[in-house]
């Protein structure tokens, strides 16, 4: 999906744990990791980082070569961020 959806892919997970999970995961299988960041550059929420700062990169990254965004449900990006026009062609509930 992420090679045909031109923009940003949002994929939100219900907690911090198995977004890490998921993360450590990913990491861990770079198979996978090499095919999706082919396609797209792939962001992380972090919930002790500047969420305004990693908000500006992903939409660079959404305008340019596609990005895929990994968010937690009622984390801080779920609530008051506008997500519109490429920020958001897709969104993946887990």
């Amino acid at each position: 999906m992420c090679r045909t959806i031109p923009g940003g892919v949002l994929v939100f997970l219900p907690s911090y744990n198995l977004l890490y999970d998921y993360k450590t995961t990913l990491e861990q299988n770079p198979t996978i990791t090499n095919k999706l960041s082919k396609s797209k550059v792939v962001y992380f929420e972090n919930k002790h980082r500047n969420f305004r700062q990693q908000f500006a990169q992903y939409c660079k990254s959404c305008r340019t070569s596609g990005a895929v965004f990994f968010l937690v449900f009622n984390g801080k990006f779920s609530e008051g961020m506008d997500f519109k026009h490429e920020y958001a062609r897709m969104v993946v509930l887990m």
